[in-house]
């Protein structure tokens, strides 16, 4: 699952620079939609999300954002529209640190343990 925080400020990008005091090298995307260049970055997460879709038709996506009715939620479901991912994503606001932690290092753990799951499963003969 790929984590993308959203804001209206540089929140998304603060939550993203403090993961990585917890978490090593993180994969999270952060888009913050500060005025005058809000368009721009909507164009940005528009296009990241329709790259996302042709290299990796399968992933789903954990969406963090500021806040529910913000500039910034509101572009990021218009570009899931657009993208064909609203779907196979969630979106949760009210976005804070604890919050990305704990479903962050869930996500982490939860493709750590499948891998070493299925590596140990041990082969019953017929």
């Amino acid at each position: 699952m790929k984590t993308i925080l959203v804001s209206n400020s540089r929140l998304a990008a603060s939550l993203k620079d403090s993961l990585a005091e917890y978490t090593p090298n993180p994969t999270v995307r952060a888009f913050c939609f500060e005025h005058p260049h809000h368009t721009a970055v909507a164009a940005e997460l528009t296009a990241y999300l329709m790259t996302c879709q042709r290299e990796n038709p399968g992933d789903s996506y954990l969406i963090l954002a500021d806040a529910f009715g913000s500039a910034a939620w509101l572009e990021t479901m218009v570009a899931l529209e657009k993208s064909g991912l609203k779907d196979r994503s969630v979106v949760y606001t009210g976005a804070n640190l604890p919050m990305l932690i704990q479903l962050y290092d869930e996500d982490e753990w939860e493709k750590r343990n499948t891998k070493d799951i299925s590596m140990n499963v041990p082969h019953q003969a017929a």
